[in-house]
């Protein structure tokens, strides 16, 4: 089991946006407003919210609410959730992260996972 606080809140809106509670292309509530309902800090809901971005499930941006992505673009992700899971219970290193990359030809997702990792202290 996931021990991190935002899994899930990750795991709640990816089976919301799946079923159709919250529709393509249409906003989710606010950052605000899911800490009020999830009862839990701007900072953890990000994370869940950064998560759903990485698998493809949303689409954010600067300023902007976020938009539950298309579903053609669901199956789009670079890593599925089971593969995420294992990198981050195998607690890969840094520089074992950086290999990955540097063999990568999607250098821009992995880059942005990594990143995701390390600002959540998953490495």
């Amino acid at each position: 089991m996931n021990k991190n606080k935002y899994y899930p809140i990750y795991e709640d809106l990816k089976y919301k946006i799946q079923h159709g509670e919250y529709k393509e292309n249409e906003k989710i509530p606010s950052e605000n407003q899911l800490c009020n309902l999830y009862s839990s800090s701007r900072a953890t809901v990000r994370k869940a919210i950064e998560l759903l971005a990485i698998f493809g499930f949303v689409d954010r941006s600067q300023g902007k609410q976020t938009i539950v992505s298309s579903k053609k673009n669901w199956n789009k992700r670079f890593l599925t959730e089971e593969e995420y899971k294992k990198l981050v219970l195998f607690n890969l290193k840094s520089t074992e992260l950086n290999e990955i990359i540097a063999l990568s030809e999607k250098y821009s997702v992995l880059k942005k996972l990594v990143d995701f990792w390390n600002n959540n202290n998953l490495i």
